[in-house]
């Protein structure tokens, strides 16, 4: 229980929680004919007819219409004023259809439910507007940035999640709102590609040249790898599968490497200070390749970043980038940088894509005219004001709910706070 629970005004409740409690006035929400009686929901692992034995609630609609309807009669011996409301269809003016258990309340609309005396005496807002016209105000505007010119901690998801969603850059970096992690004793999907992050980023610390990292032998792979993993807590078979998966993968991602044009890495893992749109970010690079001479031009300089998720360089476009990472580091790097590319490494998925500077950089990659219809420096030009104008959208508390597209919203977990669609 909450302390001081019992002495407030107004107690929020599940359906469950409010069994055997009275109340001077009780609001029933949600009493439409989809949610109440709820839908029957059998446990799936357990045959119907042993669980039916067993007396286990909810395995049939009629079971739970008859257990709603006492729950509902308990509610109406709670307190001597209770009010059942429903949602109205989405996108309708017209009521949603009410649950057939209230079918014996009166109807009221919510000025009838507010004029009552019993709602009046606690001096609600509403009560001294019933005559006035409905005001709706929709505020996106947060109090700016208490410390803007402080470093800022989550690299380039600060404006990845202001280009997704104002209101979610917002809520995780403003009120530290994040999605609990549950702790595991085996890994989860990000930890194990942090273990792909190590072993191709130590291997081309070792190995700088085309031609030594496609050569590599087998034995450094393998000390590279038992290196990476953690040496405690994991089965030992399980690390045992797990190093061979890595072996696998670090072999079928040499094969993209050596069908490349010649290239030396000239950096792993390198640090960058960013300043942009006022904002004020520490990134790191997992990798930048020189490549060699294109006819007589002199060869580029190429920034890529190790994914083992699906990446697409469609994430780059637009005034609103899905994926500002690769961009960010375009435009940060010094000297400047003549290409950007995601390494996909996946098992039977690998491959290298990016963007780049036809001129200077030969290779499996898309050139920024195919790409955008301009050369390499418009379109850095174009991606310094798109960051920029996020960042200064963060920093000055541009906080709408305005997603780029719905699969954010499927994605997050803030829906109670934002109300999106509700």
């Amino acid at each position: 229980s909450v302390p001081g629970a019992q002495d407030a005004a107004i107690q929020v409740l599940g359906r469950s929680e409010s069994t055997g409690l009275a109340f001077d006035h009780l609001w029933l929400a949600g009493m439409h004919q989809d949610g109440w009686p709820p839908v029957p929901d059998p446990n799936p692992f357990l045959p119907i007819a042993m669980q039916r034995s067993a007396g286990v609630p909810g395995l049939s609609l009629a079971d739970e219409a008859a257990r709603s309807a006492r729950t509902l009669e308990r509610w109406c011996q709670a307190a001597p004023d209770v009010v059942a409301s429903h949602p109205v269809e989405p996108d309708a003016d017209v009521p949603g259809r009410p649950s057939a258990l209230i079918a014996g309340f009166q109807p009221a609309t919510t000025p009838d439910v507010l004029a009552r005396p019993a709602s009046g005496q606690y001096g609600h807002p509403w009560m001294h507007r019933l005559s006035g016209a409905t005001a709706s105000h929709d505020d996106g505007a947060a109090p700016p940035h208490p410390r803007p010119d402080e470093t800022h901690p989550g690299g380039a998801g600060v404006l990845a999640d202001q280009s997704a969603c104002p209101f979610r850059a917002w809520a995780l970096r403003r009120l530290g709102l994040f999605e609990g992690q549950v702790q595991d004793r085996f890994p989860s999907d990000g930890e194990r590609g942090s273990y792909v992050h190590r072993v191709l980023g130590e291997l081309c610390r070792r190995c700088p040249t085309q031609a030594e990292l496609t050569s590599v032998a087998d034995s450094e792979i393998a000390e590279v790898i038992e290196a990476a993993l953690p040496t405690d807590q994991w089965p030992t078979r399980y690390r045992e599968n797990e190093s061979a998966r890595l072996v696998g993968l670090v072999k079928e991602w040499l094969k993209v490497e050596a069908r490349r044009w010649p290239f030396t890495v000239t950096a792993v893992e390198a640090p960058l200070d960013v300043e942009i749109g006022g904002l004020r970010l520490k990134l790191r690079m997992d990798r930048v390749d020189q490549a060699a001479k294109v006819g007589e031009q002199d060869g580029g300089d190429v920034v890529i970043d190790f994914k083992t998720g699906m990446p697409s360089v469609n994430r780059w476009s637009g005034p609103r980038p899905e994926d500002p990472q690769l961009p960010l580091y375009a435009v940060a790097a010094s000297p400047p940088v003549q290409g950007i590319a995601f390494a996909t490494v996946r098992q039977e998925r690998c491959r290298l894509s990016g963007v780049v500077d036809g001129e200077a950089i030969a290779g499996p990659f898309m050139s920024a005219r195919k790409f955008a219809g301009k050369s390499f420096d418009d379109l850095l030009e174009d991606w310094r004001g798109d960051l920029a104008a996020l960042a200064e959208g963060y920093l000055s508390g541009d906080a709408r709910v305005d997603p780029l597209r719905p699969t954010v919203c499927r994605r997050c977990h803030l829906h109670a706070l934002c109300r999106i669609g509700g």
